[in-house]
């Protein structure tokens, strides 16, 4: 396999770090390798072609999430976690400002290069809602996060945007005129590289949101929504490829 992409990898523990560097260039791709965040920030700024970060998060210094905040001022470029510890604060603030995943120690090779690959893609988050204010909003929040995303106002206008771009996740309303989110949801989940699904509802129709779970929603989410959890659900099924 031959890959021109650049992925850099930070990891302070010399082993580890050439381990993870050694199974990605197995695949292909170009590795460059910092020993500390602060390392990984310089490289960040000489190579502009570094397409994917793979950092630890623990390190001396600039900690993997304090590197992935500041790399937000200095590039657009998805960055992936790795830690022993993925439910602890300083990893729970990094899913909060749009990190595109948080894997966990000890690493599996072939699910982290099904991660890196997505990354690569540069997917974008989708969300469909007919009011147009909440539309809005939630675009907004997320985009400030750092996260690429698409809008539509309808069902049809979602499923043609989900065939002309890459989409990983769609934030979707239940309830809308025309194409509802039931339908939309069955014709997102048949396409042949189905995005996965969150649904958001004011609604409390349970049966609605019972077919929702069994059309093969991943999770539903109340309005209005918490920006917060939504992120943190949305990095989790990018962790999970």
């Amino acid at each position: 396999m031959t890959n021109n992409s650049k992925v850099l990898v930070v990891d302070d523990d010399d082993a580890m770090r050439m381990t993870v560097a050694a199974n990605i260039e197995s695949e292909g791709y170009v590795v460059v390798e910092a020993a500390d965040g602060e390392s990984a920030l310089a490289l960040a700024r000489e190579h502009p072609d570094i397409e994917v970060v793979v950092s630890d998060v623990r390190m001396p210094g600039i900690d993997g999430v304090e590197m992935f905040l500041r790399l937000k001022n200095v590039r657009d470029v998805p960055v992936i976690l790795v830690s022993a510890y993925t439910n602890e604060d300083r990893v729970v603030a990094a899913r909060e400002h749009g990190v595109h995943a948080v894997m966990q120690k000890p690493l599996e090779p072939t699910r982290l290069m099904r991660v890196i690959e997505g990354a690569l893609k540069r997917p974008n988050v989708l969300v469909v809602d007919d009011d147009p204010a909440h539309l809005t909003t939630l675009v907004g929040a997320l985009q400030s996060c750092g996260l690429r995303v698409l809008s539509a106002d309808s069902g049809q206008r979602a499923l043609s945007l989900a065939r002309e771009q890459p989409v990983d996740v769609v934030v979707l309303d239940l309830l809308m005129p025309d194409k509802d989110g039931l339908e939309t949801l069955r014709e997102l989940r048949a396409m042949q590289r189905p995005p996965a699904v969150i649904i958001i509802s004011g609604a409390a129709d349970t049966e609605m949101l019972i077919d929702s779970s069994r059309g093969g929603a991943y999770t539903t989410l109340r309005k209005p929504v918490d920006v917060h959890e939504l992120l943190r659900v949305i990095v989790r099924l990018r962790s999970a490829d």
